[in-house]
């Protein structure tokens, strides 16, 4: 236990006054250590942990969209408030994001106390250290001072246009929820694990168009409004999908459809382009996510 008590007000000042942090009981906060992704990324690190921070947080959304409690993902917050709380150090570890669960009784957003500086012995996590002042620059840069600041920074993400021509479209089909294997998620959790291994065959396109209904489903959260779903646009590189010439493709979100961008863009064009991995050859498609804002 770092702290006694409920600091809900603090985390309530944080965010802006968001109403899904002041009435859950539990609220999760998930941070970031530098020197474990550093090691091997090194200043692109801190990229990484938001890269990592959405592969962890897709099993508790998962959970939360099975159970139905009420959640929302929380990524405006004033980031220093939040650090001093956790007794963060700055040049360590910073938070990404916070995941507040349930709908109890609201806590008043009164101003809270002072928050005290923590003073803890830790064990270190390993016997090096990776210095790299680039990450706590980037940080410091984009970080969120008040709440003016947060209030500004959701508006902003919710104003950008995502709106994109389409044309020669391929419509999907995605199997019916009674022809898909209903198993637990607990159960899907664990057997996914951290698994790199992939079956050496085809996909149908019936499967492709689960892979992706499934993928685009959205989930509450403070910086995009209840109509929206996501701020991607998502791209693919098909290497064997039945029915689907191989090369590079858009999905349209609005049509439910896939639109060609190149053909014959073979993969050993982009087995290297994320980080060297080697298993990109071995897939039947790569999905890639870009960003509106």
């Amino acid at each position: 236990m770092l702290r006694q008590g409920d600091y809900r007000p603090h985390l309530i000042q944080a965010a802006a006054g968001e109403k899904s942090v002041a009435h859950a009981p539990v609220v999760f906060v998930y941070t970031d250590v530098f020197s474990r992704n550093a090691v091997k990324y090194q200043a692109r690190e801190y990229r990484h942990a938001f890269w990592d921070s959405g592969t962890i947080l897709s099993s508790p959304l998962a959970m939360v969209s099975a159970h139905r409690p009420q959640a929302k993902l929380v990524l405006g917050f004033v980031d220093q408030a939040v650090s001093q709380l956790l007794g963060e150090k700055a040049s360590e570890e910073l938070p990404v994001a916070l995941l507040p669960i349930g709908d109890g009784d609201e806590v008043q957003a009164k101003a809270p106390g002072e928050v005290t500086q923590l003073s803890i012995r830790t064990q270190p996590i390993s016997d090096y250290a990776s210095h790299f002042p680039a990450i706590r620059d980037i940080h410091k840069a984009s970080s969120l001072k008040d709440e003016e600041e947060v209030v500004a920074w959701r508006n902003s993400v919710r104003d950008q246009d995502g709106e994109f021509t389409a044309k020669d479209l391929i419509p999907l089909e995605a199997y019916s929820q009674g022809e898909i294997q209903a198993d637990a998620i607990e159960a899907v959790i664990m057997r996914r694990g951290s698994t790199r291994r992939f079956v050496r065959k085809s996909l149908s396109m019936q499967q492709l168009s689960t892979i992706i209904a499934k993928s685009i489903q959205g989930f509450p959260s403070d910086y995009m409004s209840p109509d929206d779903t996501s701020l991607n646009q998502l791209y693919l590189i098909v290497n064997s999908v039945e029915g689907l010439e191989q090369g590079a493709y858009v999905f349209h979100r609005e049509h439910y459809a896939l639109e060609l961008l190149e053909l014959n863009l073979y993969l050993y064009r982009t087995i290297h382009s994320e980080l060297n991995h080697k298993l990109h050859d071995k897939r039947a498609e790569t999905k890639g996510c870009v960003g509106a804002g």
